[in-house]
């Protein structure tokens, strides 16, 4: 049986990970480590290159991250997921990630209060990014605030503090008929109470501090690409479709579904820093197996 099959309470105790051969360890090791021994130069230059999988630094990855990313993709039954030091991490490296100096994003304008004060008071002073801020109710008013700027619509499933509940999937059309994605927090609702793909949701963000982890003992954040969006000769996207000269020429919208994280990985966290250690990563596992 592949973990796709799995029940949601199997999932959040097995997926992503494979007991090591020599011990058998159910548990999953913290690797506290910093970097990596390679076989060869060719191996660090394929890896470095993007040309090949592997942990480069532990900046861009690591072993036990890896597997709390893979619990959370097959949680969300997403295509890929990059983890964060802490929810507001993810919540801009979701949004920087298909957007640059002068693109738009439309929010709703009830937001958790960090959101909040992130995209209306600072994004367009520090990025030159502005956040269209709309009712969430009024269609209308979401439609026409899309221009050729835009670059993503972002809700909340639950909303924090309000617990106001968008109509997702009107949210969602509208979104896709202009050639955009939708970017969900869905960190009141967990994947255990609210399936975002079901719902046409695109992009899913988490503050795993709060419900995925559980018990208040690490902070941590995921964005997980649902694989639903396809970026690929998108003229809204062009960073997505043009070479990335610090690897080489790689194009990230040729990649597939696994483009949208792989730039996340490869370019925002290589240049924020904004990695999860190794030990929360751990700790919030051990949260996950109780989720359901």
């Amino acid at each position: 049986m592949s973990q796709n099959e799995y029940g949601f309470d199997t999932k959040a105790l097995h997926a992503g990970f494979v007991p090591d051969k020599k011990t058998g360890s159910y548990a999953v090791p913290i690797y506290q480590t910093t970097a990596y021994r390679y076989e060869s130069t060719d191996d660090v230059a394929a890896e470095m290159m993007l040309e090949k999988p592997g942990y480069i630094y532990t900046r861009l990855g690591n072993p036990t991250t890896e597997v709390l990313e893979n619990r959370i993709t097959a949680l969300e039954s997403g295509a890929g997921t990059v983890c964060f030091s802490s929810g507001m991490a993810a919540t801009m490296a979701a949004v920087q990630n298909i957007t640059e100096s002068g693109s738009e994003i439309i929010s709703s304008n009830t937001l958790y209060g960090g959101t909040h004060t992130l995209f209306f008071q600072r994004f367009s002073k520090r990025y030159g990014i502005k956040v269209v801020p709309v009712d969430q109710d009024n269609f209308t008013e979401i439609e026409e605030a899309i221009n050729e700027k835009t670059r993503c619509i972002y809700i909340e499933s639950i909303g924090n503090p309000t617990l106001n509940i968008p109509d997702f999937s009107a949210i969602t059309s509208i979104a896709h008929k202009h050639g955009l994605p939708v970017i969900l927090d869905n960190t009141f609702a967990t994947p255990y109470l609210f399936n975002a793909k079901k719902y046409g949701i695109d992009i899913v963000v988490h503050s795993l501090t709060k419900y995925m982890g559980g018990h208040g003992n690490s902070m941590g954040g995921s964005v997980t690409d649902l694989g639903t969006f396809d970026f690929k000769e998108n003229p809204r996207f062009e960073e997505m479709n043009t070479p990335d000269d610090s690897y080489h020429g790689i194009v990230y919208a040729d990649l597939g579904q696994m483009g949208y994280t792989t730039k996340l990985r490869a370019a925002i966290l290589r240049d924020t820093g904004s990695c999860l250690s190794p030990f929360n990563s751990f700790l919030l596992l051990l949260g996950i197996e109780t989720l359901g």
